[in-house]
């Protein structure tokens, strides 16, 4: 009966101590504003957006809850707003998996973005399940808005 009170308890301590760990990068709730340089700014991007690019500008609003930590484990949580100029010949880059739509999604959240970079040109407009991508060909201008909650 000791034994099996004894790995009980162990397994316990372990599960405790295997939940705490962390997977994924940390939470924060980050604007490029704070911020002084682009190479500051893209260290800090390629963080939570893996898509790799020469970014010209880079302006974003990170909201990301990581919620790998704890006793049980969840998915975490995320809404990643943000505005580049990239080089033209990069824009197939942010849509790999992407499809075309005719009318584009809900963009309010376009608004709040902090950025001086002018948004009326982006005319074309991609999705993914709850990501949204708008484009430029042009001006090589990617917006976009990547959601998890």
């Amino acid at each position: 009966m000791y034994f099996k009170l004894m790995a009980l308890v162990l397994i316990a301590l372990f599960t405790a101590v295997a939940g705490c760990s962390q997977s994924g990068p940390p939470s924060t709730h980050t604007l490029s504003s704070s911020f002084k340089t682009l190479a500051e700014r893209k260290a800090f991007f390629k963080q939570y957006v893996k898509v790799a690019c020469d970014y010209q500008t880079l302006d974003f609003d990170i909201q990301y809850q990581n919620n790998s930590r704890g006793m049980v484990p969840a998915p975490s949580e995320w809404d990643m707003r943000f505005v580049a100029t990239i080089p033209v010949s990069q824009i197939d880059r942010w849509l790999n998996g992407f499809e075309s739509v005719e009318q584009p999604p809900e963009l309010d959240w376009l608004e709040t973005l902090p950025t001086d970079v002018d948004l009326m040109s982006v005319s074309q407009w991609y999705v993914n399940v709850n990501n949204v991508i708008g484009v430029d060909h042009d001006k090589g201008i990617v917006v976009g808005r990547m959601l998890a909650i």
